[in-house]
């Protein structure tokens, strides 16, 4: 059977090589290049990631196509002049109105509640404490993968396509493969930058929730294993990273899902399931996929 899949970052790698497993032709298509946002380079990610999970399938998932660099993920935030763990090893009110509330003002235009920002556990300044962590050669990780694999580049979502009623995989953005057609769903992006330097900061991030600041985040590569070089990040709209979760949006986004479901469409990945996911998230929802021989 043949299988065409729309997008060729994690998701749509993980279900490609799944397919190509099974005996099936998968086909690929992505706009631009491959890797999405976990693209990078010998020097630097385009946006900060690093591999963490519990699943002991994912983990071995992950093996059998690349290498994992052992590593856990210091940070810390800068305000009043000075640089505080992050996380810290308490929350208290204080933490919210200095470095909490400001951060998601910036980033989602919104004054937290107490309980906003649940991904962010009190800690000694790792920002996880999962049993595997580490730097993932994403090259080889996306080489593997897709090896064997027909990968169009060029591909536009908003133009229909006839896939004669072959087996199609969504990984992009659902509004904009329906062309908008409920209205388009709400995101926050990041705006990136990189910046070759010899002066390192002191942590591989730092956070900037200040609003004198234009930036909200720098990371030095160095501390995960790049080059000399420091990423500049400020949120932006009209880039499609994290998706704003609340109510109004989960029903519009609920419309474009029973779409999908009706036009017998599979969605996976953090675009098409209008979800923020971590990269074990993304590659366990794609293991769970049922994919007929």
């Amino acid at each position: 059977m043949r299988v065409h899949i729309i997008g060729a970052g994690l998701a749509g790698a993980i279900m490609a090589r799944r397919y190509k497993d099974a005996g099936h032709e998968p086909i690929v298509y992505e706009r631009d290049r491959v890797m999405g946002a976990c693209w990078e380079n010998k020097d630097y990610q385009l946006y900060p990631h690093f591999f963490h999970t519990n699943v002991d399938e994912v983990m071995a998932f992950v093996l059998q196509y690349t290498t994992i660099n052992p590593y856990r993920h210091l940070g810390t935030n800068y305000s009043d002049g000075e640089y505080f763990v992050f996380p810290p090893k308490e929350i208290n009110e204080k933490i919210r109105d200095k470095s909490f509330a400001p951060y998601n003002i910036k980033m989602w235009h919104d004054v937290p509640k107490k309980n906003v920002i649940k991904r962010i556990k009190p800690s000694n300044g790792c920002l996880h404490s999962d049993k595997y962590q580490g730097v993932l050669d994403i090259p080889k990780l996306f080489d593997n993968l897709l090896d064997g694999i027909e990968v169009k580049i060029g591909f536009d979502i908003t133009t229909k396509h006839d896939f004669k009623g072959e087996k199609v995989i969504l990984t992009g953005a659902v509004d904009e493969y329906y062309e908008y057609m409920y209205g388009k769903l709400p995101y926050r992006g990041m705006q990136v930058s990189h910046l070759k330097t010899e002066t390192g900061l002191p942590t591989a991030t730092v956070n900037f929730p200040e609003s004198d600041f234009p930036f909200i985040r720098m990371t030095d590569y160095r501390k995960f294993g790049y080059g000399n070089y420091i990423g500049i990040e400020a949120p932006c709209d009209d880039i499609k990273h994290y998706p704003i979760e609340n109510e109004e949006s989960e029903k519009l986004y609920n419309k474009y899902r029973k779409k999908a479901v009706k036009d017998d469409i599979t969605l996976v990945g953090r675009l098409a399931r209008y979800k923020y996911q971590d990269m074990d998230i993304v590659i366990n929802d794609c293991l769970e996929v049922q994919i007929k021989e």
